[in-house]
């Protein structure tokens, strides 16, 4: 099945689409600490590289959701304003992040065969799924799309989902932003600010035939941002707080996979913590694949918001198991 749905994945990535264009990226080194650019990593995460990343293009930025195909040299990604940037991924000799190249970029469409306009573009999170479907979480218009990309990525048009009738409730920049596809094809799906009867963070198992509540257990201001699968079937779930008096701060947590269940509370411990002066800046997106030699790369990719005083950067760590 993985190795249909990489053939599924190149065919994609090497189809002429109407829509979507090459696209030039100008990266930069860039450090973990710039106060100190040798520190090797932090907690159990060891630093391999990273980059910034910028383009002449005015619709580039605010990649919110990110994923790798699974020979993991290549990243998808979506953007708040209803785009897919695809690039591959350059690395040394020592397996460190030295660039992208290769890239394509173009809008979303929809069930019409249109770009995405308006609220209806404000794509969170994206998903591989089997055979050649990509999942895609939207907040504003709250719901979750299922793309068929075994022809072309940027040429594909969306099927939605059966959504529960809670996430229509979210808070409007408060939806879905983690979205993961388990090893058994259900969708897990946990909102970024709706809350549940305790308090907890509202989510949802999603498959064809519905969906069953859950809820990831609040953790005082950081809020979900992304899930990436382990081979274990554990999740890296990424987080995020802000507040103008304690600044950004950014955290990776695991959560077990026997507490992946219907009705069920996901409870995380923290592995590693990045905050200032560390050089971070809104991390959206996380993607993980094993490493040859044992543990997992880690791939951490932030939303600039169009801001010109934020970055774009992609960092890559190995998690020691």
């Amino acid at each position: 099945m993985l190795r249909l749905f990489a053939a599924a994945i190149l065919i994609l990535l090497q189809a002429n689409a109407a829509y979507g264009k090459p696209l030039e990226l100008r990266t930069s080194k860039t450090y973990l600490s710039l106060n100190n650019p040798s520190q090797p990593g932090v907690d159990r995460f060891g630093y391999l590289g990273g980059i910034t990343i910028s383009s002449a293009d005015r619709n580039f930025g605010g990649l919110s959701g990110m994923a790798l195909t699974p020979s993991g040299d290549r990243l998808i990604a979506v953007s708040d304003r209803g785009y897919w940037l695809t690039a591959r991924i350059v690395e040394d000799e020592k397996h460190r992040l030295v660039g992208l190249d290769n890239a394509e970029f173009g809008p979303m469409l929809d069930d019409l065969g249109q770009p995405l306009e308006g609220e209806w573009r404000d794509a969170e999170s994206i998903e591989l799924g089997a055979a050649g479907s990509i999942f895609v979480s939207f907040e504003r218009q709250h719901r979750v799309w299922r793309y068929d990309v075994r022809g072309s990525l940027f040429d594909s048009r969306p099927v939605e989902l059966d959504a529960p009738k809670a996430l229509r409730q979210a808070p409007k920049n408060g939806g879905i932003e983690a979205l993961a596809v388990l090893s058994d094809g259900r969708l897990l799906a946990v909102t970024e600010a709706s809350r549940d009867q305790n308090g907890d963070l509202s989510g949802w198992l999603m498959h064809l035939g519905g969906s069953v509540p859950l809820a990831l257990r609040a953790s005082g201001t950081f809020k979900p941002t992304d899930f990436a699968v382990l081979r274990n079937g554990d999740l890296l779930m990424l987080e995020r707080r802000f507040s103008h008096v304690g600044g950004l701060g950014i955290r990776v947590s695991r959560i077990d996979a026997a507490d992946i269940k219907a009705n069920g509370l996901l409870v995380s411990e923290e592995i590693a913590l990045l905050q200032p002066p560390m050089n971070i800046d809104n991390f959206e997106g996380i993607a993980a694949v094993p490493a040859p030699g044992g543990g997992t790369w880690v791939y951490l990719l932030s939303d600039d918001n169009f801001n010109a005083v934020q970055q774009t950067l992609l960092m890559k760590f190995l998690l020691t198991d």
